[in-house]
């Protein structure tokens, strides 16, 4: 008679299904060195909130999808940014796409169940009149050096869950700018 051990017994949120879901956070996490392949990503995460879907305690859920900030034909950024919008991208309008223009912008997600996690396998446009009303605050953050228009804006960061500001301060934007900021004050 065989025994089978689980593989994993860790509870977890499952929202599989069709979601109405509204783009709550457009968050620069940085460039980070792949340990696996030995390369340095820029990674962003977008984050996503469910209005009709509740946690136990009442709150409203969210799910994100984290990807390499890259709009390159084959990218997981590019792909769900034109699922969303219903239009394949020319190369011109892809690299010239604001990424922080997503943030407000309704969709209906489809969730599945990959490995006891929930992500998000596809997306389509909603009508924002379609989508119950925002719950969270909108959050767009990013790290100085990415344009010349980014700047450090540390109330935002401190907003951040304290997981998403370890990750940010790992990466090579947030420790170049430590560093400076201490060089200006060594005499």
């Amino acid at each position: 008679m065989p025994l089978y051990g689980k593989v994993d017994d860790s509870p977890k949120l499952m929202l599989p299904g069709e979601h109405k879901a509204r783009c709550i956070s457009v968050v620069d996490l940085g460039t980070h060195k792949m340990k696996k392949y030995g390369i340095w990503l820029h990674k962003m995460m977008l984050e996503l909130e469910m209005p009709e879907v509740k946690k136990p305690d009442g709150e409203c859920c969210t799910i994100e999808i984290v990807c390499t900030l890259s709009m390159h034909p084959k990218s997981r950024l590019r792909r769900h940014i034109e699922l969303w919008r219903s239009k394949v991208f020319t190369d011109q309008e892809a690299e010239e796409f604001d990424i922080f223009e997503l943030l407000g912008v309704t969709a209906i997600i489809n969730v599945i169940n990959n490995n006891g996690y929930a992500e998000i396998s596809s997306l389509m446009l909603l009508k924002s009149s379609e989508c119950p009303e925002r719950i969270n605050d909108l959050i767009a953050f990013s790290l100085p050096g990415l344009n010349e228009f980014n700047e450090f804006d540390e109330k935002v960061f401190e907003s951040l869950p304290k997981s998403l500001q370890n990750k940010i301060k790992e990466s090579r934007e947030y420790k170049n700018m430590i560093a400076d900021a201490d060089d200006e004050y060594t005499l």
